[in-house]
């Protein structure tokens, strides 16, 4: 089981029920993904962080050239017509748990490297 964006679930539901039960099921291994990387220290059930005992992954923020190669990828499966320039300036947003800041193409190389987040596969 996947649980995706896991720290906006364990703001909404601190007790984790949902974790509480997929830790108990057998042959069940539960994948967690977050931006926030003390996601699990929102969890006030410590029977849950018991059962759950993950393995911690931290992937570096894609570069705005790989971010950009992923939606020119995206952009030929959908048989969008999207300029190059659009592309690149999509590209150059970088994305952040607080919303979207955008710098220019020209200046903005890669993605700053002060938090840890996830990174998505294509």
């Amino acid at each position: 089981m996947v649980l995706d964006v896991l720290d906006k679930m364990l703001a909404a539901e601190p007790e984790a029920p949902l974790l509480y039960f997929l830790t108990r099921r057998p042959k069940t291994w539960v994948i967690g993904l977050s931006n926030n990387y003390s996601a699990l220290s929102l969890v006030k059930d410590e029977r849950v962080l018991s059962s759950f005992n993950p393995w911690r992954m931290v992937f570096d923020p894609y570069t705005v050239d790989q971010v950009r190669d992923i939606l020119q990828h995206r952009v030929i499966l959908a048989g969008a017509q999207v300029k190059d320039e659009a592309v690149s300036m999509c590209a150059a947003c970088e994305r952040s748990t607080a919303g979207a800041t955008c710098a220019t193409p020209s200046t903005s190389s890669q993605a700053p490297s002060s938090s840890p987040r996830r990174r998505a596969t294509t």
